[in-house]
């Protein structure tokens, strides 16, 4: 049972017409008060992602850390964050739902586009149990923008590049840190749980690019097929020019 009742529970945390690269984002914010709360958060999400019928959602995570004084304490807690289509859902905890969270993933026709590298912060961090990183292979199905950009625009050198430049040759506004705003997160340690409007807009400007920098490449190769009815036309000459609609590129 709560304090606060559950028709009151559901509508706080978030955060409405909040500006990120240019987009305006609905945010939610899952405390992890109700198991019922965060079902419906995440069904009500999944709904979002089928009715928009969406290619690209953006993921990111932030280990949270609680500022005292002169030092910052080590992160003992982390927020999941998913965005797509102006909405975006972040959650406080997984190790309870983990398994009903991790369903928002489970969509072969969607690409998630986020740090590959998440799951081995987590695992270095002690953050979710056995049971959690057994049920979920996170690399199977998580792409870095880089290693996007790079696969797609044939260009090897972004996939280690930063989260501006990956941006900007994707053809993408960025108007966030030249690196994304990296793995952390630094809350008030009066209440870990609450993000202020300035905390949120941090948590949430990795995801929103990853899914901006996503969805363009993707529409990239779909511009591409509709050029040509869906097919690619390779005109191979001795010196390993390849023609390809439109463009040409030197293979050595």
């Amino acid at each position: 049972m709560n304090a606060i009742p559950l028709k009151y529970l559901n509508k706080i945390g978030g955060c409405s017409n909040m500006k990120v690269h240019g987009e305006t984002v609905t945010v939610v914010v899952d405390a992890a008060d109700s198991t019922v709360i965060t079902k419906n958060h995440i069904a009500e999400f999944r709904s979002h992602l089928e009715y928009s019928n969406v290619k690209v959602v953006g993921v990111d995570c932030k280990l949270k850390t609680v500022f005292k004084s002169s030092q910052t304490s080590s992160p003992k807690k982390f927020v999941l964050v998913f965005y797509a289509s102006n909405r975006c859902l972040i959650f406080h905890s997984v190790t309870d739902n983990y398994s009903e969270i991790f369903r928002i993933m489970e969509d072969p026709n969607i690409c998630f586009v986020g740090p590959t590298e998440l799951l081995q912060q987590l695992h270095n961090h002690g953050y979710y149990n056995t049971s959690v990183r057994n049920y979920f292979p996170w690399k199977s199905v998580l792409v870095s923008a880089g290693e996007l950009a790079a696969r797609i625009l044939n260009k090897p050198g972004l996939t280690t590049t930063a989260l501006d430049d990956v941006a900007q040759e994707a053809g993408v506004w960025y108007d966030g840190p030249l690196t994304g705003t990296g793995t952390e997160i630094q809350v008030d340690p009066k209440n870990p749980m609450v993000l202020s409007e300035e905390m949120l807009k941090y948590t949430i400007n990795d995801a929103v690019a990853h899914y901006l920098i996503g969805g363009k490449l993707l529409d990239t190769i779909d511009d591409k097929f509709r050029l040509f009815g869906g097919k690619y036309f390779r005109i191979i000459f001795p010196f390993s020019l390849v023609v390809l609609v439109g463009e040409i590129f030197f293979f050595s």
